[in-house]
């Protein structure tokens, strides 16, 4: 029998991103941390798992989002050092969708950044659902960045798309249906 998905939250992997963010930040209480993320973990399934190490993120960073984003972000993977990545960032996810909506900009950036090392799928929604304009012109603005730095060869490659690649929702008023794009009001 495979083993269950709220498995690959464990107790081994939240001992890894205590040391992985106090190896950023000397004052993260690493023994709180692990306390709280693994106190009942084993009666827990996937997203409540998550919601657990989430708050124990919530109670062991610091209030202030800019601080805790920068923590976070720095205990991001980078050449010269292992970092969360993986699972580890599902409860990230959850910790800069639930904290990170007051500084939009900020939450969205460091979204950003952990997509290469895990999905950003479960932080965006609730930025998109507080100001779905905003957070696809955030994206659409930074593809556009990114694209006019990239080397000539790799503009335009046909690979897959970014967070924030979906086409922009047609503007009240613009002539377009939403339902149907390809269609004029009538």
């Amino acid at each position: 029998m495979p083993e269950p998905l709220k498995n690959l939250l464990h107790e081994a992997l939240i001992a890894e991103m205590a040391d992985r963010i106090a190896g950023n930040s000397p004052s993260f209480d690493k023994g709180r941390f692990v306390m709280l993320a693994t106190c009942g973990l084993q009666a827990l399934e996937l997203m409540e798992r998550s919601a657990l190490i989430r708050d124990a993120l919530f109670s062991t960073l610091p209030d202030n989002f800019p601080e805790a984003a920068a923590i976070l972000k720095v205990s991001l993977p980078s050449e010269s050092k292992p970092g969360l990545t993986g699972w580890m960032l599902l409860p990230v996810n959850q910790f800069i969708a639930a904290r990170g909506l007051d500084h939009f900009g900020l939450g969205l950036d460091l979204l950003k950044a952990l997509t290469p090392h895990f999905t950003a799928e479960f932080g965006i929604r609730p930025f998109i659902h507080r100001d779905q304009q905003r957070a696809g012109d955030h994206f659409r603005l930074g593809r556009r960045s990114r694209s006019a730095c990239a080397p000539a060869g790799e503009r335009g490659n046909a690979a897959a798309p970014a967070l924030g690649d979906a086409p922009a929702p047609a503007r009240a008023g613009s002539g377009a249906d939403p339902a149907h794009p390809d269609r004029a009001d009538g």
